[in-house]
């Protein structure tokens, strides 16, 4: 797990260093990085490893250059913002009767 870790931190480093020479391997990193992030209820995604992995996405941007670099961070956050909401529609569906006043709070954001 350690040098799970490490070698996460190090491609940050180079994303951020040289954005030109990963521009071709944003996908692939970007697909690891969010299947490293996706856990689960019973095996939830290692607490070591989320912050360095969310970090890596987060700048993965920056391989699109000054123009490119725009578009990729607008399309990473909306598919984060629709997981999101994807995953509190999924919790909503469960809840009782008893829990509407706590539905219609949440409704107004």
């Amino acid at each position: 797990m350690r040098i799970q870790t490490v070698s996460i931190i190090a491609l940050r480093c180079l994303v951020t260093s040289h954005p030109t020479l990963l521009k071709p391997l944003q996908g692939r990193i970007m697909k690891a990085g969010l299947v490293l992030l996706s856990g689960s209820f019973p095996t939830p995604a290692a607490q070591r490893i989320v912050e360095p992995v969310a970090l890596l996405v987060a700048d993965l941007h920056s391989t699109g250059g000054k123009v490119g670099g725009i578009a990729m961070w607008k399309t990473t956050m909306e598919s984060s913002i629709g997981e999101a909401e994807n995953a509190l529609a999924a919790m909503r569906s469960t809840f009782g009767e008893g829990t509407v006043f706590v539905l219609k709070y949440f409704e107004q954001f």
